[in-house]
């Protein structure tokens, strides 16, 4: 069975029952096939059983304040990601950003500390050395967990959907020069 699932809304209640795990791996190439989302782009996940999903969402990043006339008025962003019992999978587009630095999940705190490392990956650093991007670039990945547990101190993905997501607690942050936010947007189920 597939799934066909418009991005702007919760498919499904973060307190269920954990349900049949799906390989991450899968609905991250899957997304990557996609390429880059749009403000209503709809996508159909062959073989993806609906059951299989927890939570959804889909939002467009809201510009931080910019000087006219300076690198980045133009700049979007489209976030979109999927739940499942032991991971969260994610694609990030990107459109008309000038020295982009990377993309970060942050705790909703004065000076909100990084949750989740996406673009780059943890391992990698805070932080890429900045690339244009003229046209559009697309960023897909997935987090489990354990990353969560180290970062939030939660046990599972229902319990960082339930006490974070759900609460407006976590924010998306897409960096551009010096490292400074230029887009944001908040996470919702």
């Amino acid at each position: 069975m597939g799934l066909a699932l418009a991005l702007l809304a919760c498919t499904a209640c973060a307190t269920s029952e954990p349900t049949e795990a799906i390989d991450p791996g899968t609905l991250v190439a899957a997304l990557e096939r996609l390429g880059a989302d749009s403000d209503f782009s709809v996508f159909y996940l062959p073989g993806v059983d609906a059951k299989s999903l927890i939570a959804a969402d889909k939002l467009t990043l809201a510009p931080l304040p910019v000087v006219e006339g300076t690198p980045n008025e133009d700049a979007r962003a489209i976030f979109s990601w999927l739940a499942t019992d032991t991971h969260i999978v994610w694609k990030l587009s990107l459109f008309d950003i000038e020295d982009f630095t990377g993309a970060h999940l942050h705790l909703n705190t004065p000076a909100g500390p990084i949750v989740q490392h996406l673009v780059p990956e943890r391992s990698e650093g805070d932080f890429i050395d900045p690339i244009d991007i003229p046209n559009s670039q697309v960023y897909v990945g997935y987090f489990g967990t354990s990353e969560l547990q180290e970062t939030l101190g939660v046990t599972s993905i229902r319990q960082f959907i339930r006490e974070y997501i759900s609460q407006n607690e976590i924010y998306i942050n897409v960096h551009g020069p010096e490292t400074a936010a230029i887009l944001r947007g908040f996470l919702n189920a």
